[in-house]
């Protein structure tokens, strides 16, 4: 959140009223993001969740995803295949939406690999 107000109150030069009303966020909390030097705002830590169902799932899921990245576009796997090979193959007991969450992180892991951050 504090990247998206800082990105756009000093590049795209909005109005803090503007970048509220795009946010859906009050305007005083821009305010407050904007003075705050970068090093004082809080990080926001997300816990690792212990997931007994997937976990064990996580390295093959992984091994899927790495082969696809040489396959066509077309042949890659998607959440809904993985979960069907997973019941199909491994007798998957899990759901759904837990695999969409879990090849969607994988995917944003792998991503952030690819290509480096560039600082403001």
């Amino acid at each position: 959140m504090k990247e998206l107000v800082r990105k756009a109150y000093y590049r795209e030069q909005k109005s803090e009223r503007e970048i509220a009303r795009e946010l859906g966020i009050h305007r005083d909390t821009v305010s407050r993001l904007l003075k705050l030097e970068p090093s004082e705002i809080p990080k926001l830590q997300r816990k690792d969740w212990h997931s007994p169902v997937v976990g064990p799932y996580i390295a093959v899921i992984q091994a899927w995803l790495e082969m696809d990245i040489l396959a066509p576009r077309k042949q890659q796997h998607t959440a809904k295949r993985i979960y069907d090979r997973l019941v199909e193959e491994y007798q998957f007991q899990g759901s759904y939406r837990r695999i969409r969450e879990v090849v969607a992180e994988l995917r944003q892991k792998h991503f952030r690999l690819l290509f480096l951050q560039l600082g403001y």
